[in-house]
């Protein structure tokens, strides 16, 4: 008579090994704008409502933000509390940075500035964002997680050394380099450059370049 054997099967040895497909930048800022949209926290009392305003189709944020600013004080005025969704940093005489999600920005709701204040379009600030008949609001909740996100996305930007990257912006734009070392504080990384004649390094930050993956 024979034995059976009790011999377990590996976990997972019939289980298919997916990779997961990187999702392009476009689908990123599209996913984040869906979630934006589906927040539905409730609110406390009016000082908590943050009124969301929907960027005209051509208004890129990272490159209109200041005028942006300019228009919501003209708007509001110069005691508006507002908050747009990018990180900027000035290096030099450039300036580098990433936007949470694309097409919107908040502005702190009180007494003063009712819904109806906001008559006068600009060039770059389309409109106020409405659910059904009703103006959308975020919370003071929604904006912190806001703000916890964009520290999140600064840090998963920092390289290990070694890695390839991509330059965006500044002197070395569009040429790829090798991560020396790493200051996770400064979030900032030396990376070398082969020339044709020469080998240059330089301190970039981490949000004016993009780690290549190794079959790229």
């Amino acid at each position: 008579m024979g034995l059976k054997s009790n011999k377990k099967k590996s976990p997972g040895s019939n289980k298919k090994v997916v990779r997961r497909k990187r999702r392009t930048k476009a689908e990123m800022a599209a996913a984040a704008s869906k979630e934006f949209l589906e927040l539905k926290y409730r609110f406390k009392n009016n000082d908590e409502k943050w009124m969301t305003l929907v960027l005209s189709e051509t208004t890129l944020l990272l490159e209109s933000y200041k005028i942006i600013e300019k228009d919501l004080q003209e708007i509001f005025g110069d005691d508006v509390k507002y908050f747009l969704p990018i990180y900027i940093e000035k290096t030099n005489n450039n300036v580098v940075g990433f936007q949470l999600f694309e097409g919107y920005v908040f502005v702190k709701q009180s007494e003063i500035s009712r819904v109806e204040v906001f008559t006068k379009k600009t060039e770059h600030l389309d409109k106020v964002l409405y659910r059904g008949s009703n103006p959308y609001f975020v919370t003071n909740r929604d904006i912190n997680k806001f703000k916890t996100k964009l520290k999140l996305e600064l840090v998963k930007r920092l390289p290990r050394k070694g890695s390839r990257v991509l330059v965006n912006d500044g002197t070395f734009k569009n040429q790829e380099g090798i991560v020396l070392s790493v200051n996770k504080r400064e979030k900032t990384a030396i990376v070398e450059f082969h020339k044709r004649t020469r080998v240059v390094s330089a301190k970039l930050s981490v949000v004016s370049f993009e780690v290549k993956r190794k079959d790229e």
